[in-house]
C-alpha cells in the first residue's frame, strides 16, 4: 500500500499528480470527498471489477460517478435545464443526484438507464478528475454494510492492502453518506 499525504497545499499537488498517475493507469486508490473517504477509479472495465471485489460488493448495486463540475457530467449524462439548475442550486449539499445515463459504462452501473451523479465539494476530489480528464467511481471505503470511513485510521487493513494508492487528507468530510435525490422522479429523496 502505498500513501501519500495531502494534508498542505504543497503535499496537495504532489498527492493529485500521484493519485491521477495511479488512476489513469488502471488503478484503484482511495480519496478524499466531502462526505466520506472514497473508493476510486476510472471507468473501465477491469479497474470497476476490482472496486466491487475490494468491496466484496454485488454486481447488481451501482456504483456512484464522481465528476469534476456539471459541464463533465453533460458528457456523460442526459441532464435537463431543470435538472442543470438543481445540480447548481444544491451539489454543495453532500448530494448523489439520480439522472439519465448517457454514456457510463454498463458495467459501473449495474445495466441500469440511470447515474448516481456526484459533484464532490472537496477541490482536491475535483482537481484530481479534472487532472484524469474524466469521471471515477465513487463508493464509500468499507466492506458492503460496514461502517464507512472519515479518516485512513478507520479503514479496514485489507482494503487498504487491496489498493494502489492511498491519499490521506486527514480527517474529512461529514462522517455521513450523501443524501440520494432522484431527478428522474421528480427529486424524491432516497436516503
Amino acid at each position: 500500500m502505498n500513501i501519500v499525504a495531502c494534508k498542505t497545499k504543497t503535499e496537495e499537488a504532489s498527492a493529485i499528480r500521484e493519485a491521477s498517475r495511479i488512476l489513469t493507469g488502471g488503478g484503484v486508490i482511495i480519496y478524499p470527498t466531502d462526505t466520506l473517504y472514497g473508493l476510486g477509479c476510472i471507468l473501465e472495465e477491469k479497474p470497476v471489477k476490482r472496486v466491487y471485489e475490494i468491496k466484496d460488493r454485488s454486481r447488481e448495486l451501482p456504483l456512484s460517478i464522481a465528476f469534476a463540475d456539471i459541464s463533465m457530467a453533460e458528457d456523460y449524462t442526459r441532464l435537463s435545464p431543470e435538472d442543470i439548475e438543481y445540480i447548481r442550486e444544491f451539489y454543495r449539499k453532500q448530494y448523489t443526484f439520480i439522472v439519465a445515463n448517457q454514456s457510463v459504462p454498463s458495467y459501473a452501473i449495474s445495466g441500469k438507464d440511470t447515474v448516481g451523479a456526484r459533484i464532490p465539494d472537496n477541490e482536491v476530489c475535483r482537481q484530481m478528475i479534472r487532472e484524469v480528464g474524466g469521471p471515477i467511481t465513487t463508493t464509500s471505503v468499507n466492506y458492503s454494510g460496514e461502517m464507512s470511513a472519515t479518516c485512513i485510521e478507520d479503514v479496514n487493513r485489507e482494503i487498504l492492502d487491496a489498493v494502489d494508492l492511498v491519499v490521506d487528507a486527514g480527517a474529512c468530510g461529514t462522517g455521513k453518506a450523501s443524501t440520494i435525490v432522484d431527478l428522474t422522479q421528480g427529486g424524491k429523496i432516497l436516503r
